[in-house]
């Protein structure tokens, strides 16, 4: 950010670019709709799709999809990784210090973007969305700054395990990688369990208010398709962050 002076009135110009992370797996459709909103703003410097070796008919059609869309940058895995470790091959990808992680079956609009950009970034602190329309909402927790010290007090509060499980939040590049975990497979858990390794590095999260996106909510979600395969590591989690301090 610099400034410039003219005719004594100083005007404050924002040249801070962001990337939109896009994990994706046989869903076209609407990773393509994840992103349509932003895509020609200034402010949006890129965005990674990473397709997770979805069957080669859906990659040659997103691959078709985004030809000619030049912020457009559509990475394929040789082999499937899975929702967690996707995660932090889009961010591994991506070339600006922030960036926007989004679910492909989510979306984001101009006001996202605009709400980002009227805050300070800062690189211990995941800006986190205060609702997912239609169906989460988060707003008791709105401007509320998660801590290590604060969150086992928080936990068990409204919804706010949902809130640490859903993620699409803008984070600092270098200290995501530096804080994640490959050590284990969260499978449903993934968000809950980075969001708690973020904590215990001694990291923060803020509930931005008025950040929202759009959060689809169906059957054939990674959460619906998957939730039986840790059983228990969700309770592991959150027992986890109870302990925290």
């Amino acid at each position: 950010m610099y400034n410039h002076r003219m005719r004594g009135i100083t005007f404050f110009m924002d040249s801070r670019k962001i990337t939109i992370a896009i994990p994706t797996y046989e869903r076209v459709d609407w990773t393509l709709r994840a992103f349509e909103q932003v895509l020609h703003d200034d402010r949006v410097g890129e965005v990674v799709i990473v397709d997770d070796f979805s069957n080669i008919d859906d990659y040659a059609k997103l691959m078709d999809c985004v030809e000619g869309m030049d912020k457009v940058h559509l990475f394929r895995n040789d082999k499937n990784l899975g929702c967690y470790l996707n995660k932090r091959r889009a961010i591994e990808l991506s070339v600006n210090e922030y960036c926007i992680l989004l679910d492909s079956d989510n979306y984001i609009d101009l006001k996202f973007i605009d709400v980002l950009f009227s805050r300070q970034w800062f690189t211990g602190i995941i800006l986190a969305p205060d609702s997912g329309e239609p169906a989460l909402n988060y707003h008791k927790f709105s401007g509320v700054t998660l801590t290590k010290y604060n969150i086992s007090e928080l936990i068990d509060v409204g919804n706010m395990a949902m809130l640490l499980n859903t993620m699409n939040w803008f984070v600092n590049k270098n200290e995501y990688l530096k804080v994640f975990d490959d050590s284990v497979e969260p499978w449903t858990s993934d968000s809950i369990f980075f969001n708690y390794c973020w904590l215990a590095a001694g990291n923060f999260i803020d509930v931005v208010p008025g950040l929202s996106y759009h959060h689809e909510i169906h059957p054939g979600s990674h959460y619906a398709t998957h939730n039986a395969k840790a059983p228990g590591f969700y309770e592991l989690v959150i027992q986890k962050i109870k302990e925290l301090k």
